[in-house]
């Protein structure tokens, strides 16, 4: 057939193959296997401590409940009370702008924009889409330009997180030139950012461990470092000790002669390189993941501090997003002191960058 009927023939598939997913994955065999007989609720399991000190839950994963109303609105407050659903707002942005150091990005939370207030992804959008549609008179709207505000919160974090100009352009679906373009352009918009980033991966590499927060001091120890730094020596050990005197020339010619001679160098090599690049990831990654973290677990303390109600309070904390049940009465109350709690965590884990919310009451789990 045609590649025209073979693309689209694939696209249809992996449009059923996702409606596949949830409609079992989240459906009806959800349903039946989590309800429990007895309460007609869902009681899910929590580990307490992934690598960045972050939870999960599983038996259901309800940390990856899809995020549509379609899905939400299952999940109601019932009859007298209501659902309180408080997020974090940038929270790993504003995290990122503490553990980074970076005065500009700090004071786009702290100041504010004069065009974006604190919408750190509205303002990356507008430098991003004038470079990709060639148009420097572009300003987005957060309240139109929701497409391009979310590819450029997208790319925000692949880029924190480590992204190279090669992902961004793997991700826009642009050629490599574009791609590189705007991967510059962020990081111009915030000078030392990529110093910052060179040294967190230099310092992860020399240590073999990772310090998750300033503030509790928590380690992450990379399971794989001596496993690299094995393949760094065995590699080196059939090099000369003046090689790095020698010309590309000379380098070039070497090379070929050893890879021809020893062709597992190369494995070496592939194998180091593999390695290195994971605990680069990590010393970026970790950093900003366990302190958000932190901040989240210390928000629910606050939460459940002195709540002796088995009826009202906390119910579920998706990441940033605080998900509570308290009694209509009491709703305005525990809404306005929840965003308080945000608030209260950032000047213990993000004391340089102010911490804010957005939260919202209903019937059902608003998100």
């Amino acid at each position: 057939c045609e590649i025209k009927d073979t693309q689209t023939f694939l696209l249809n598939f992996l449009i059923l193959k996702r409606y596949q997913q949830l409609s079992t994955t989240f459906g009806k065999e959800w349903l039946e296997k989590y309800i429990h007989p007895l309460t007609n609720k869902v009681h899910c399991n929590f580990i307490q401590l992934m690598n960045t000190t972050r939870m999960s839950s599983t038996s259901p994963n309800m940390q990856q409940i899809p995020s549509g109303k379609e899905w939400r609105k299952l999940f109601i407050s019932g009859e007298g009370y209501n659902c309180i659903s408080t997020d974090f707002s940038a929270q790993e942005a504003r995290v990122a702008a503490e553990v980074t150091e970076i005065k500009p990005l700090r004071d786009i939370f702290n100041f504010g924009h004069p065009i974006f207030k604190d919408d750190i992804h509205s303002m990356n959008a507008t430098n991003m889409f004038r470079i990709i549609k060639n148009d420097n008179t572009f300003v987005c709207d957060k309240n139109i330009n929701k497409v391009e505000r979310g590819i450029a919160k997208n790319m925000l974090f692949k880029l924190l997180f480590g992204g190279s100009e090669y992902t961004v352009a793997l991700d826009l679906g642009v050629i490599l030139e574009e791609g590189t373009k705007f991967y510059n352009a962020f990081f111009d918009a915030y000078p030392g950012l990529k110093e910052n980033f060179e040294q967190a991966k230099k310092l992860a590499i020399k240590r073999g461990w990772i310090e998750l927060d300033p503030i509790t001091k928590a380690r992450y120890f990379y399971p794989h470092f001596q496993e690299m730094q094995d393949s760094f020596k065995a590699a080196m050990s059939y090099y000369p000790e003046d090689y790095k005197t020698y010309t590309a020339e000379e380098k070039k010619e070497f090379k070929n002669v050893l890879y021809n001679e020893h062709p597992y160098v190369r494995d070496y090599w592939k194998t180091y390189g593999v390695l290195k690049g994971k605990l680069e990831r990590a010393s970026l990654n970790y950093r900003i993941q366990s302190l958000a973290a932190k901040q989240s677990k210390l928000v629910m303390l606050y939460l459940e501090e002195n709540n002796t109600s088995l009826d009202e309070g906390l119910r579920l904390f998706v990441h940033d997003e605080a998900y509570d049940i308290w009694k209509k009465e009491n709703a305005i109350k525990r809404s306005e002191e929840t965003l308080s709690f945000m608030q209260k965590s950032g000047t213990i884990f993000t004391p340089n960058v102010k911490a804010e919310g957005v939260s919202e009451i209903g019937d059902y789990w608003i998100h």
